[in-house]
């Protein structure tokens, strides 16, 4: 199972963040493997490149996740020790990535996902079926769930669907009930 962590919330846009804050994914870059020994970052939703060590690469396949470039940065660290002997350079290569338009922001997920809904629901293509994927957050589901039921569902929805990954017993054994 991956290491995925998120929050979602129907209805409402996210908090503007500072800079620092900012939450970086290089969730969907192709990795290229090219001449050299050298690899090809390849970013299909804006069509950024760019040209990089094997290395390089191999860290940025831990950088999923949507996390500050400073937890990025962390992150690789206790991954990867012998980065913790360079961690200015090491942070300089994840500010050289976003600036070449590898990593994507949140928000630009943000606006990349509500703008699909908003076509899909403008369309009369019939229900949808919303699913959510979940492994050892109940609390977490909880609060998505409240969320969902706090809202006003749009007339397509049909089925709501939990898929629960869990491998811990307590978090196995969460029943949300139907409402």
């Amino acid at each position: 199972m991956t290491d995925i962590s998120f929050s979602y919330s129907l209805g409402a846009q996210p908090a503007q963040t500072t800079e620092s804050e900012r939450l970086w994914s290089c969730h969907g870059v192709r990795i290229i493997p090219g001449p050299a020994n050298a690899v090809v970052l390849f970013n299909p939703r804006n069509d950024a490149r760019l040209l990089v060590q094997p290395e390089v690469a191999h860290a940025l396949e831990r950088c999923f996740c949507f996390r500050s470039l400073d937890q990025h940065l962390n992150h690789l660290l206790d991954a990867m020790p012998p980065l913790r002997e360079q961690p200015e350079d090491a942070l300089q290569i994840l500010e050289l990535v976003r600036d070449a338009g590898i990593f994507e922001s949140a928000d630009a997920a943000w606006q990349r996902l509500t703008a699909s809904a908003n076509d899909a629901s403008s369309s009369d293509d019939g229900a949808v079926r919303l699913f959510i994927l979940t492994c050892d957050r109940p609390e977490a589901l909880q609060r998505l769930l409240k969320a969902l039921q706090d809202q006003v569902p749009p007339q397509q929805v049909e089925a709501l669907f939990v898929i629960d990954d869990s491998r811990d017993n307590d978090s196995a054994s969460f029943q949300c009930g139907r409402h």
